[in-house]
């Protein structure tokens, strides 16, 4: 396993466990035990850049989201550089490029949050702001 992190409902996604990363995992399940043992070698469980509790913010299109991250001075191809330093880029990579939507909690925008030191505050707002455009 190369990699975990908590999602915001406490479950944990890690991978690769046999070739594939797995959601949801949690105390008692299968994979647990897999979970429990990277731990136990020093390894760290991410936590979430996840929005203030109580906030919503609507789901990006991928022309929002690039738009707002260029408002920012971060084009494509940093984002793409970024995805390919992170343990699991095959599959981060397709979330990237093929998906119809953004949600603001979704893991990938936590990830590229921390790779690009932006606050959590910072976040929120380009958030709010690039979904009005």
């Amino acid at each position: 396993m190369d990699y975990a992190f908590f999602n915001p409902d406490g479950s944990v996604t890690a991978g690769p466990i046999d070739g594939q990363q797995w959601a949801g995992i949690t105390e008692g399940s299968v994979f647990w035990p897999l979970v429990e043992e990277w731990v136990a070698e020093g390894n760290v469980i991410s936590q979430p850049v996840a929005p203030p509790s109580g906030a919503v913010f609507a789901p990006l299109t991928p022309r929002q989201l690039r738009l707002g991250l260029w408002s920012i001075g971060i084009d494509e191809q940093a984002v793409e550089q970024a995805i390919a330093d992170l343990p699991d880029a095959s599959f981060a990579m397709i979330e990237w490029r093929h998906a119809g939507t953004y949600d603001r909690t979704h893991p990938l925008v936590g990830a590229l949050g921390q790779t690009f030191d932006l606050p959590v505050e910072q976040i929120d707002a380009l958030w709010t702001w690039a979904a009005g455009l």
